[in-house]
């Protein structure tokens, strides 16, 4: 298994509010794909999950942002049935699942 890597969600509210969510995911090859799975931290029974509850309803689209600087825009799916969101690069020509172990408030 590889070991995870650190990144950053970030919702832009503007060009001058920003709001930041750590997540660690460990990035798969799955034949011809990419399969990231991971989780935000510190997350659980926080002012932070409420946050993300609000920003989720408010629009789904987050940068992902990854220590060596690589971005890519995402759409934050909810599995409420699950317990936990997918991520899903937006690019017209192909997508890539992260799945997130996010507790449904």
């Amino acid at each position: 298994m590889e070991e995870p890597l650190a990144a950053q969600l970030e919702w832009w509210g503007n060009s001058n509010i920003c709001l930041r969510f750590d997540v660690q995911l460990v990035i798969e090859e799955a034949g011809a794909e990419l399969v990231a799975r991971g989780a935000l931290k510190a997350l659980a029974g926080s002012a932070s999950a409420e946050a993300w509850e609000l920003l989720n309803g408010m629009s789904p689209y987050f940068r992902l942002v990854f220590e060596d600087g690589s971005v890519f825009e995402v759409e934050v799916q909810r599995l409420a049935a699950q317990g936990c969101s997918r991520l899903a690069e937006c690019d017209v020509q192909r997508f890539r699942h992260v799945e997130m172990s996010v507790p449904v408030l």
